[in-house]
């Protein structure tokens, strides 16, 4: 088995509910936050 570590620190910034912007969030905070347009700020990895 094998973990993998993600760096999300340079991802886009996107509009959260209170106070300035927090990056270490998990994914459900952007879901939660953005709804659809989530998408928006999710980067494919390659």
């Amino acid at each position: 088995m094998r973990v993998e570590w993600f760096d999300y620190s340079r991802y886009p910034e996107y509009p959260q509910l209170w106070g300035e912007f927090v990056h270490g969030v998990t994914m459900l905070d952007l879901l939660f936050n953005c709804g659809p347009e989530a998408r928006n700020f999710m980067k494919a990895r390659g």
